[in-house]
C-alpha cells in the first residue's frame, strides 16, 4: 500500500518537519484501521451471536425427535431380539405441563428429564 509519504531530499539527513508530517500521517491511519477494525469485530459479534441463536433453536426439535427415534429402535431392537415378558412403554413430551416431576430436572429447551 502507498501511502504517499514524502520522501527526504537527497541533500537532507534527517528533517524535522517531514519526520512530523509522516509521523501524524500514519498516526492518522492508524486510527483508521483501528475504527475499521472495531466496527468489522461488532459485526462478526453480532453476526456470531444470530447464528449461534438460529443454530440452537434449530438442534432443540432435531434432539426431541433424534430421542424419539432412539426409542423406538430401542423399542423395536427389544421386540426383534430379546425376550419381553412385561409391558415396555416409551413417553414422548414435549412439556410436563400438570406433571409433577420427584426425580430430576426438566430442561424444556431440549424437551427432555435430566437426571
Amino acid at each position: 500500500m502507498n501511502y504517499q509519504l514524502p520522501l527526504p531530499l537527497e541533500d537532507e539527513y534527517y528533517s524535522v518537519a517531514v519526520v512530523n508530517e509522516v509521523t501524524e500521517r500514519l498516526d492518522a491511519l492508524l486510527k483508521e484501521r483501528e475504527e475499521e477494525d472495531a466496527a468489522i469485530r461488532s459485526e462478526l459479534s453480532a453476526a456470531q451471536e444470530q447464528l449461534g441463536e438460529a443454530i440452537e433453536s434449530g438442534l432443540t426439535p432435531l434432539t426431541a425427535r433424534v430421542a424419539e427415534a432412539e426409542s423406538k429402535l430401542a423399542t423395536l431392537w427389544d421386540a426383534v431380539f430379546t425376550n419381553i415378558t412385561g409391558n415396555p412403554f416409551t413417553v414422548v413430551l414435549s412439556s410436563l405441563d400438570g406433571i409433577t416431576v420427584t426425580a430430576g430436572v426438566w430442561n424444556a429447551a431440549k424437551s427432555r428429564l435430566e437426571c
